[in-house]
């Protein structure tokens, strides 16, 4: 994600994806291993997002590592849209969050 300039197949992927879904899902994204993104990139992501809200999104639980510009990055892109956002330190505590919804 630090060096790509493009996701040709990204938005697709997650609309063949979402397609499989049924209004009320939850989705857990591990942002963890995420040290860095392109800003570049944004418009994908945001795109997605709108995507993921249309598609009836219950909740996303966010797993980050404080203190890494990941959790900038997808501030971004939520704050733009209504996407229900929760963020988390450890991928437990956001499992046994959606466990327990």
């Amino acid at each position: 994600m630090q060096t790509a300039t493009d996701l040709p197949h990204y938005e697709a992927d997650w609309a063949a994806a979402l397609a499989e879904m049924r209004p009320e899902f939850q989705i857990l994204s591990d942002m963890q291993v995420v040290n860095q993104t392109n800003s570049a990139l944004l418009a994908h992501f945001q795109a997605v997002e709108r995507l993921i809200v249309a598609h009836g999104v219950h909740i996303v639980a966010e797993v980050h590592v404080p203190g890494l510009p990941t959790r900038r990055l997808t501030d971004e892109v939520t704050t733009s849209r209504a996407m229900p956002v929760r963020q988390f330190l450890s991928i437990w505590e956001a499992a046994h969050f959606l466990d327990y919804l």
